[in-house]
C-alpha cells in the first residue's frame, strides 16, 4: 500500500500545483489524532469533462482506509465541482516478482465504485 501513490513531498507538491484547484485534505479522528491524508486536484489537460484527479491517498492503518476513503469521495462530490473523479494506481513488484498494483488495495477501491480501464 505504501508504494500506490505519489509519496514523494516535492513531486506530490508539483503535480497538485500543476493541475488546477489544488485540495489537501487531512483525516482526522473523534480524538483530534490524524488518521490520513489525501490530494487532489482538477486535470487541466482533459477538456472532456472536469475530471478531478487523487494524486495521493494514506492512511495511517488499514482500519481506517476504507471509511476515510468513503468520507473524502462523499466530501468531493458534495463540494467540489466536477463529472468525475480519478484514482491512479502505480504498479509495483510483490514477493512472487509480478508487477501489478496492491491487489488488497485495488479491491478496497473497486468496492467504491472505482474501475479500471
Amino acid at each position: 500500500m505504501k508504494n500506490s501513490f505519489v509519496s514523494d513531498g516535492e513531486d506530490l507538491l508539483a503535480r497538485a500545483n500543476n493541475g488546477q484547484d489544488p485540495i489537501w485534505f487531512e483525516f482526522v479522528d473523534s480524538s483530534n489524532k490524524r488518521t490520513g491524508f489525501a490530494v487532489a486536484n482538477i486535470d487541466n489537460g482533459y477538456f472532456a469533462a472536469r475530471r478531478l484527479v487523487i494524486l495521493h491517498y494514506s492512511s495511517l492503518d488499514r482500519e481506517h482506509f476504507g471509511p476515510n476513503l468513503d468520507d473524502f469521495v462523499k466530501y468531493l462530490w458534495e463540494n467540489i465541482d466536477c463529472d468525475e473523479i480519478k484514482i491512479s494506481l502505480y504498479h509495483m513488484e510483490d514477493d512472487q516478482d509480478n508487477i501489478g498494483p496492491d491487489k488488497e488495495l485495488q479491491d478496497m477501491i473497486k468496492k467504491r465504485g472505482f474501475r479500471w480501464k
